[in-house]
């Protein structure tokens, strides 16, 4: 019988005792700190609620990836989008009223980036 072996070596552990203190620590490690309120929200949105390929995996045909009828792809994306922005709002409204000088807040959305073509290397597209 192979005896449980710990798997991280040279590490340490600090426990915390409130939010305040990871707060603390990182202002004094950092010189502050940016909050996210909700991260991807439009990955949330469209795979948990379109696709239905992840929690809470509800979507309707031809939407869906998962197998699932559970749920509508034409309004819930919205519904839980509209949602999304609802608590990011309260979250803001709260944190501009008792933690403004303390880092920044902000909502993260999934995005990529598209380049048009150009005609030549040095100019943007023009009306031919």
């Amino acid at each position: 019988m192979v005896e449980d072996q710990p798997i991280l070596r040279d590490c340490s552990i600090t426990t915390i005792s409130s939010m305040n203190s990871l707060a603390k620590a990182l202002e004094d490690e950092y010189g502050g700190w940016d909050w996210t309120t909700v991260n991807e929200l439009n990955v949330f949105a469209l795979s948990g609620y379109d696709m239905g390929n992840a929690p809470p995996q509800r979507c309707s045909p031809p939407f869906c990836i998962a197998n699932s009828t559970r749920g509508n792809s034409t309004y819930e994306p919205y519904f839980a989008v509209h949602h999304i922005l609802l608590s990011h709002s309260s979250a803001v409204r709260l944190y501009r009223r008792k933690y403004r000088d303390y880092g920044t807040l902000a909502a993260w959305r999934l995005s990529h980036l598209h380049e048009g073509k150009r005609k030549s290397k040095n100019s943007i597209l023009r009306k031919s």
